[in-house]
């Protein structure tokens, strides 16, 4: 580990304080403060002439900056630094996984196990404050890295304007990354619609967005009382059930009110059903421009109106909600980026907030899909295949074992066996099972706790694709799955790959892709215990220049790609659709980062899609129907599935 990487881990992990950290990205002076820190760092990085080690001075002013201003604003503006300025990613200085640097905030509850009913488990519970059921989805809503995801995204997309990291002192280079605020709408949308297949799988049903505001919260959320900031000590208070959200005053001038946070929710509706912004030019409404307006306001000159922060007001008045009782207890998990995901509240806000920029896209109407790619692809030509049941690439790592079973691919389901049953290799069921790790109370006795989490077999999939025209085509092939229930509902997809590929002439081909390969997953793909619990590539390994495509820590956790599904079996759609790349400007997909959740890597980068963020679900479909939306296209397939839960299956890793 370089000198580097040592210095800026020690400063996330053994900065020790008795001051309780007062910072949340969901205030915007927050935000604003640890952004001018950031700048203040830029600014030291860039001076190479006073500094022989301009990345080891600005760990030294962090390191002093902690002895007098809140330690979480400096570690957080300091790891946006490290994601941000190109030194520093040149040098693959890398932000520790949260287990490492904060262990007592990667702790998940307990297991619960259910009694008797849509799942079955081994030991009975006692009767519990929460009776909504959500007790027993602790294993995906505390599952560490989700959390940690959660919390990466929002150093990547601070939701205020970032300095240029090489010309910090010129504002008018301030920015924005291209299309957050639509991002910052489809990631949470991705996010909750895993959550609801995940509720779905034990007999819940659809997440009830938090839309009445006066309205008392039946679900209730304990933390674990080992739930404690390893810096400053900070917990979390409980979230009892029955409370009602209710003003919050931090001091004279410092306050957030329900009816504030009303107002500001009325103006985005009265902005979508109008078609343009309360402004003098009447701005008509995009889906960047919304999706900030929603998240954090619009802080910029003619839209004083939308200055209110909607989306933060919800994470402040749940975080504070107990302050209507007593001034005494810590804020709720709902304050803090880091832990968020944990409180079902969380999802329920996520969903209220997702459902005010759905009624916008209602309002524009199904696509019409008049720029497809001349290429068809079939039903049958959706297969699946898990790895341990090929037998030629046993043993094998990348990129030997993506050429192998592409070779496989095309002799087993390709030529003369182009439009034959698939055979004993492939499967309509795929497969999630409960694995098992160990969490040791390293700053206590040692003692340990058993840690479930979910993951997936992992397959490959083959697409039998005909190019019918006579000249080579590049493609975007997109897929998603859905709960098959939830079909008809355009939001309710879930996007679990996208990637580019070059199809000849008139030719009939098969195309292999592994599921590891996802453009949601954070790359390379976290399986092993290590890596779980660790940075996915080895950090600070040396003090030199590296590609970016290997530098990535933002994405979704590989052993959540799939939902759990049921014990009996969860019945999914499987939905394939194949645009043209020319069109869609998708750049060739490496194994760095999640494309479809944190786009670009570098800061001014364009996100790598024109097209609109989950396209081709991003518009309500023809007469709400699912079939009738794709029927008679060729270059759209979709295939049953079904996704079970089971004890036992071979391991790949």
């Amino acid at each position: 580990m370089s000198t580097h990487q040592t210095t800026f881990t020690s400063i996330l992990t053994t900065t020790k304080t008795t001051v309780k950290s007062t910072f949340t990205v969901f205030r915007t002076q927050d935000v604003v403060q640890a952004n001018q820190i950031t700048k203040k760092y830029y600014t030291i990085a860039n001076d190479t002439t006073k500094y022989s080690d301009s990345i080891q001075a600005v760990f030294d002013q962090a390191i002093e900056d902690c002895k007098t201003q809140d330690v979480r604003m400096v570690q957080h503006a300091l790891m946006t630094f490290v994601t941000h300025h190109p030194e520093a990613r040149k040098r693959k200085i890398k932000i520790p996984s949260l287990s490492r640097r904060n262990p007592r905030l990667s702790i998940p509850a307990k297991a619960v196990y259910m009694a008797p009913g849509p799942v079955v488990g081994d030991k009975p519970i006692a009767p519990t404050e929460d009776v909504s059921g959500e007790q027993f989805l602790d294993y995906w809503r505390e599952d560490p890295n989700l959390n940690e995801h959660h919390e990466h995204w929002h150093i990547v997309y601070t939701d205020q304007p970032l300095p240029d990291p090489l010309c910090p002192d010129d504002k008018s280079k301030e920015y924005i990354k291209d299309r957050q605020g639509e991002l910052f709408i489809y990631m949470h949308r991705q996010m909750n619609a895993r959550y609801i297949a995940e509720r779905l799988g034990i007999g819940l049903g659809v997440t009830k967005p938090l839309e009445n505001y006066h309205e008392i919260i039946p679900e209730c959320y304990t933390p674990s009382k080992h739930l404690v900031d390893n810096n400053d000590q900070t917990t979390f208070s409980a979230r009892a059930s029955g409370l009602k959200l209710a003003d919050v005053s931090f001091g004279p001038g410092n306050q957030i009110t329900v009816s504030e946070m009303e107002k500001a929710r009325d103006l985005i509706r009265k902005t979508v059903e109008q078609g343009h912004f309360d402004d003098e030019k009447k701005t008509p409404i995009t889906s960047e421009l919304l999706g900030r307006a929603i998240e954090s306001g619009l802080n910029q000159p003619g839209f004083e109106k939308y200055g209110a922060p909607f989306h933060n007001f919800g994470h402040m008045l749940l975080a504070f909600i107990n302050f209507q009782n007593t001034k005494e207890l810590d804020s709720g998990v709902m304050g803090d980026v880091r832990v968020a995901c944990r409180d079902p509240a969380f999802w329920r806000w996520h969903r209220h907030v997702d459902n005010l920029f759905k009624a916008y896209q209602e309002k524009l109407g199904p696509n019409h899909f008049n720029d497809c790619p001349p290429v068809k692809i079939s039903s049958d030509g959706i297969i699946l295949c898990f790895k341990d049941k090929i037998p030629c690439i046993k043993g094998l790592k990348d990129p030997q074992q993506d050429e192998e079973a592409s070779k496989w691919g095309e002799q087993t389901f390709g030529g003369h066996h182009f439009h034959k049953e698939h055979g004993h290799h492939s499967t309509d069921v795929l497969e999630t099972k409960m694995k098992q790790r160990q969490f040791t109370w390293v700053e206590d006795d040692q003692s340990s706790q058993t840690i479930e989490y979910l993951f997936p077999r992992e397959w490959y999939y083959f697409f039998r694709v005909e190019n019918t025209s006579n000249k080579n085509i590049t493609l975007t092939f997109r897929v998603f799955i859905v709960p098959a229930e939830l079909c008809n509902n355009f939001t309710e997809w879930i996007e679990v790959d996208k990637f580019k590929q070059e199809v000849p002439a008139n030719c009939r081909t098969v195309i292999a892709r592994d599921c590891d390969r996802s453009s949601v997953v954070r790359q390379p793909p976290q399986k092993t215990l290590d890596e779980l619990d660790d940075t996915a590539i080895a950090a600070g390994t040396a003090d030199k220049e590296s590609d970016d495509e290997q530098y990535c820590d933002c994405g979704w956790p590989f052993h959540l790609l799939l939902p759990r599904g049921s014990r009996n079996g969860m019945k999914f759609k499987l939905f394939v659709f194949i645009s043209d790349w020319e069109k869609d400007k998708v750049p060739r997909v490496t194994r760095c980062g999640s494309l479809s959740f944190c786009g670009a890597e570098k800061p001014k980068d364009k996100y790598p899609d024109i097209r609109p963020m989950g396209y081709p679900f991003d518009r309500p479909f023809k007469d709400g129907s699912f079939e009738k939306t794709f029927a008679g296209l060729h270059n759209a397939a979709s295939r049953d599935i079904t996704i079970r839960w089971v004890d036992k299956y071979p391991d790949w890793v």
